[in-house]
């Protein structure tokens, strides 16, 4: 923090008729023999710093203080990361709801320098086709829910920038498919908006079926 320093002299307002204390003191005053001369001070403007006066005992010393800004406010990653993410995850449906499976975070992109911050999830000691999940969590660091209601296979996160996330969903379409070529898939972003997650691009209704009713 920077600081004001002001150099005061009192003799000159006791000079100008100003009552401050420590103007008198307890032994009288000898009556001047020189004929006072009053000086007039005219302050400057409050916008104009006053010129300094001849006496440099009289000068003042001002530091301005630099104007905060939001570009002034550090950001980072969230101290709490791991905990966030992990209170998120203790919230959704597990990845299978006939085995005894647990997620297990492989990415996540945790900074109160986006507005946008995500966790990717995955089936622990899972396959390729196994169970995904994304985690959303706004400005704040607050979870804002995941990228879609229901867990997907195939899926994983393409890329991210400050305010969004691009995510590839893939499916089985066709025959002879493997999860290494399922024949289907589709991108949507998640981006947020300023108020709340919205996303652009299409989940085909075979893409839907799947995820909804996994074989």
């Amino acid at each position: 923090m920077r600081t004001y320093t002001r150099t005061v002299v009192a003799g000159i307002a006791c000079l100008i008729g100003v009552t401050v204390a420590g103007c008198s003191t307890d032994t009288p005053r000898a009556t001047p023999t020189t004929p006072t001369v009053t000086r007039t001070v005219t302050a400057a403007p409050a916008s104009t710093p006053a010129e300094p006066a001849d006496d440099p005992t009289t000068r003042d010393t001002v530091t301005a203080a630099p104007a905060t800004t939001a570009a002034d406010t550090p950001c980072g990653p969230y101290a709490d990361a791991a905990a966030k993410i992990s209170a998120a995850t203790a919230r959704i449906a597990p990845p299978s709801a006939t085995q005894d499976w647990t997620w297990a975070t492989t990415r996540s992109v945790m900074t109160s320098c986006n507005q946008l911050s995500w966790a990717e999830l995955t089936t622990a000691h899972g396959t390729a086709s196994s169970a995904d999940q994304l985690l959303l969590f706004g400005p704040d660091g607050a979870w804002l829910g995941t990228g879609i209601r229901c867990n997907a296979g195939l899926a994983w996160v393409r890329g991210s920038g400050s305010d969004h996330v691009d995510v590839h969903y893939g499916y089985f379409h066709g025959e002879n498919t493997s999860t290494a070529n399922p024949g289907g898939g589709t991108d949507v972003t998640f981006r947020w908006n300023g108020s709340r997650v919205v996303m652009e691009g299409t989940l085909p209704q075979e893409f839907l079926d799947q995820c909804e009713n996994p074989s």
